[in-house]
């Protein structure tokens, strides 16, 4: 809802887990490897220098999830970023739709990877 920069995106459990350290290796094992796809996403989409992450489990939500947040070259290096004033949602549909669709294209490629190892 209110991003700390420019593309930055939440990852997040169906199932509640108050923390990483409930959730089943399994499920963890699939957030990261999400995650790390999609930080490439991020940096294609938005051309940010490197996109941070961190897990969450406080605040409002108290629920287990993953936040990437883009660090432009314009910026600051550190973990400052994690404290920024959040700013508006400002949808751009077209970059929502390019990393909708390469979202889309990898979880066709997972997938067919995990289909491989049953």
């Amino acid at each position: 809802g209110n991003p700390r920069n420019v593309g930055h995106m939440a990852i997040s459990t169906m199932t509640h887990y108050h923390d990483m350290r409930e959730a089943p290796y399994e499920l963890n094992d699939k957030i990261f490897r999400f995650a790390k796809k999609l930080m490439d996403i991020i940096v294609n989409v938005y051309h940010c220098e490197r996109v941070y992450m961190c897990t969450m489990c406080d605040g409002l939500a108290n629920h287990y999830h993953v936040q990437l947040i883009p660090r432009y070259s314009t910026e600051d290096r550190g973990s400052r970023i994690f404290v920024n004033n959040r700013k508006a949602y400002e949808f751009d549909e077209e970059k929502f739709n390019q990393v909708r669709a390469e979202i889309q294209k990898f979880g066709e490629e997972f997938s067919k990877s995990d289909a491989k190892k049953l």
